[in-house]
């Protein structure tokens, strides 16, 4: 997907990252044929590029999150929706890329200072490598906010 996001892309060091989301969270929704009955999904995302590396790492966080959120957050044919999200802060100088869902929620004992399961140790590490802070809501289903900084640009510069 990074390939092809790239091949349609004007600037090679840089990813529509947007678009990227949207095409990914997408086919994550196909792959759960099932859940697609009963899952809604959307990627409100503003027009955000952001360097390949970034891009990537937030693509795997954004993969391991709503694969989770398919997964587990709603059991037994349950109804729901999963929103993906990423916008600039121009006053904090961040992104804030989030995941959220409206299910059943994480486990009370999940801790995301020492995740036990892998996917949420891919999740913390790509945080620590994007030098982001990231943030669980648990509460009506489940949010993950991640706040990190890079150079603004836009996708046509």
């Amino acid at each position: 997907l990074i390939h092809e996001t790239l091949y349609q892309s004007r600037n090679l060091s840089r990813i529509d990252f947007a678009l990227y989301a949207s095409n990914l969270v997408d086919r994550l929704a196909g792959s759960y044929l099932g859940a697609a009955n009963h899952v809604s999904v959307d990627v409100p995302c503003e027009e955000v590029c952001l360097p390949i590396d970034l891009a990537i790492s937030c693509g795997l966080i954004v993969n391991e999150l709503v694969t989770n959120a398919l997964k587990y957050a709603f059991p037994d044919g349950r109804r729901g929706h999963i929103e993906v999200s990423i916008s600039y802060d121009r006053q904090e100088q961040q992104f804030c890329l989030k995941v959220a869902d409206d299910g059943v929620g994480f486990p009370s004992n999940v801790n995301l200072d020492d995740p036990v399961t892998l996917g949420l140790q891919l999740v913390t590490t790509l945080t620590q490598q994007l030098d982001a802070m990231i943030s669980m809501d648990n509460k009506d289903g489940t949010t993950f906010r991640i706040y990190f900084a890079v150079p603004e640009e836009r996708c046509d510069a």
